[in-house]
């Protein structure tokens, strides 16, 4: 199986009344149904950014002029074997439905979103590109621009959306920076790349805009981090750390304090603290684990989620530890069984009451409720998806009602 990876334009609008339950057209309650009216042009733009819709689509598509808007929880998938992304809806109790399957270029190894969810990127390290593409009423993507990145791995944006980051494998061996268009989401090659040693891959922005990290999939097994230059965008290394055998993914904590890698070779999650002045990280404890791949925490920082499998014999499950606020630590609390083989990426939902995990072997997407008090996981959906998936994203989009 190769190495697989998982992962602003316009200001947000209040709403002028308090949500409703809406229905579509056929009468059916549409899922996530907060229904808002359409600000009228004097309307103070305040919003509750957790509450208030944007209106992207009426940037993506200039004939949608709807008066009310709703909020769809939707979850992609990269299918790197079938070269394509399944898109899935989410109804209000997590469980999914396919809307779509999109093809993109070969081997597609990552998809990535703007915050608002009207862009998405993928990154083709088959086809050697990377892939913008707007996402349409229905959730579709459908393409606008690409750009040649060879050996593609994963793409990442800033906070702010103004710059992304795209690793590569080989050839190029790189992490590269790219400028982001603020109207069309195109991305601009700023000439400033980084040289890494082998098959990077998995990058992640801290939560200040001041540093991108990545792993090397390949000998030697470092994980690099690159402070981003505010106004160029331009990378230059900080620190490299080695985390041992085969790191497979990094994820930052939520605070910007600790970084940990997944080392799928060693059998162990290594934690590290990391200066966020510098960009330096200390090595911790590690902590031993099966085969883990991939990780994602919970919406308060407090629970961690590791997607695991035992060998030979291939059993999935996910894995919860509970985060120490202070020390960074991790101390197991449950393993909950995925049904599958061997769990790659997990993703959560931005509300945090979801967790989604992709099976390569299995060809299928499991979906999890996490309980509120306890962070723990029970299982309640599994749909198939293309082959060979590897990544996916969760995103929450604004929908025009018809």
């Amino acid at each position: 199986i190769p190495a697989l990876a998982f992962a602003l334009a316009l200001a947000p609008i209040a709403p002028r009344c308090a949500p409703t339950s809406a229905t579509t057209a056929t009468g059916t309650q549409t899922p996530f149904v907060e229904v808002f009216d359409r600000p009228s042009a004097e309307t103070t733009v305040r919003a509750r950014p957790a509450l208030a819709p944007r209106l992207p689509q009426e940037r993506v598509d200039p004939g949608i002029r709807a008066a009310r808007y709703v909020r769809q929880l939707s979850v992609y998938v990269v299918n790197s074997t079938a070269g394509s992304v399944s898109a899935y809806d989410a109804a209000a109790d997590g469980t999914l439905s396919l809307q779509h399957t999109i093809d993109v270029g070969m081997t597609p190894y990552w998809i990535t979103f703007n915050a608002d969810a009207t862009v998405a990127y993928v990154a083709n390290a088959g086809s050697g590109d990377v892939t913008t593409m707007s996402v349409d009423n229905s959730g579709a993507l459908v393409p606008t621009s690409s750009v040649a990145v060879p050996g593609a791995s994963s793409v990442s944006l800033d906070p702010s959306g103004t710059w992304a980051f795209v690793t590569a494998f080989n050839p190029g061996e790189r992490g590269e920076s790219f400028a982001v268009d603020a109207v069309t989401g195109a991305l601009i090659p700023t000439g400033s790349s980084l040289a890494a040693s082998m098959s990077p891959f998995n990058s992640v922005v801290d939560p200040s805009g001041s540093y991108v990290i990545f792993a090397t999939s390949r000998l030697p097994f470092n994980v690099y981090s690159a402070s981003i230059d505010p106004v160029t965008g331009a990378l230059s290394e900080a620190a490299v750390v080695s985390t041992g055998t085969t790191p497979r993914a990094d994820e930052m904590h939520p605070s910007g304090r600790f970084v940990y890698a997944t080392n799928i070779g060693g059998h162990q999650i290594v934690p590290h603290r990391r200066d966020s002045s510098t960009g330096g990280r200390t090595p911790m404890t590690p902590v031993p684990i099966s085969s883990p791949r991939s990780m994602v925490f919970d919406k308060t920082g407090r629970h961690l989620y590791v997607s695991s499998y035992t060998t030979p014999a291939l059993v999935g499950s996910i894995v919860h530890y509970d985060v120490h606020p202070s020390r960074g630590t991790l101390t197991q609390v449950s393993q909950t069984p995925t049904g599958g083989q061997q769990p790659f990426a997990v993703r959560r939902s931005p509300d945090g009451n979801f967790l989604y995990a992709i099976d390569v072997t299995s060809n299928s997407i499991e979906a999890f409720r996490i309980d509120s008090s306890t962070g723990d996981l029970t299982l309640i959906d599994e749909q198939p998806t293309g082959s060979g998936p590897g990544a996916l994203a969760v995103v929450e989009r604004t929908v025009a009602l018809p």
